[in-house]
């Protein structure tokens, strides 16, 4: 029999299993009518109050939850580390928007444009959903300024349409930054991120040999150099280097110095 509870009365004890509730005495186990259908709904009551005292103290790990904090970083376009009220770091992905990767054009700027009005500032969080990784993706709003839509107004992020296909307000600022050539618009074919992820994945994936770092000239004298940098850093790397693990995109050492700092480990 799988015991749940033990208790005590005045006179008897009282066993509870997974059928119902039981009453001995002398050694009599008296059956009672009190089934366990009774007592189940106590059960998962008791539960349900653990998980909401359990998610007022996590703010951001329930969807349709909002709550204020202090923006301590910004990752990059559409990413940012908020500082709750409970002194917690919460890393919290903008929903609705996708931001060039910082090795695409403008992936410097997007982040500018987020840093500029969110960073040290209160920021309110409205929690919208969850991402694979666990982050909280909302909506930012500072000073009641909706981040997310001013970004794609600015023509600083595209509108993310296979995560919020009825925005229909993302969609309206995409347009409008589009016919004004804002931002990313400014250029004649613009690679949507998750095209240039999908790409990099692949080129990392297929494991195809790669041309040597360096061409070198009849006298044996380098005469161009080529370095790398992943879908998602700030830096250009030495081909080689333990941060290419991941991802690898092939740029000339001249075009790298003008949008990425130079690798501290590998120093390129």
């Amino acid at each position: 029999m799988g015991v749940i509870a033990l208790a005590r009365t005045s006179s008897r004890s009282a066993v509870i299993d997974c059928c119902g509730r039981y009453e001995f005495s002398v050694g009599v186990l008296t059956p009672v009518i009190q089934p366990v259908d009774i007592l189940l709904p106590e059960i998962y009551a008791s539960a349900v109050r653990k998980i909401l005292c359990l998610s007022a103290l996590l703010p951001g790990l329930c969807v349709g939850q909002s709550f204020t904090g202090k923006v301590v970083g910004v990752s990059d376009g559409d990413t940012v580390m908020v500082l709750t009220s409970e002194r917690r770091p919460m890393k919290v992905r903008m929903h609705g928007v996708d931001a060039p990767e910082s090795a695409q054009p403008f992936g410097q700027a997007s982040k500018r444009f987020l840093s500029n009005p969110a960073y040290g500032k209160r920021v309110v969080v409205h929690v919208k959903d969850k991402d694979r990784y666990g982050r909280s993706v909302a909506i930012l709003k500072v000073a009641g300024r909706d981040v997310n839509l001013a970004s794609v107004r600015a023509g600083m992020s595209w509108w993310y349409r296979r995560y919020a296909p009825l925005a229909s307000d993302l969609q309206a600022a995409e347009e409008e930054a589009r016919v004004a050539k804002r931002g990313i618009w400014s250029e004649p074919s613009p690679t949507p991120p998750w095209d240039w992820r999908n790409a990099a994945r692949r080129s990392s994936s297929s494991r195809q040999s790669v041309s040597p770092a360096h061409s070198r000239s009849s006298q044996g004298q380098v005469v161009s150099e080529a370095v790398f940098v992943t879908a998602t850093g700030t830096e250009y790397h030495r081909d080689g280097c333990r941060y290419l693990r991941r991802s690898r995109i092939r740029l000339t050492h001249k075009d790298a110095r003008v949008s990425f700092d130079p690798c501290s480990v590998c120093r390129p």
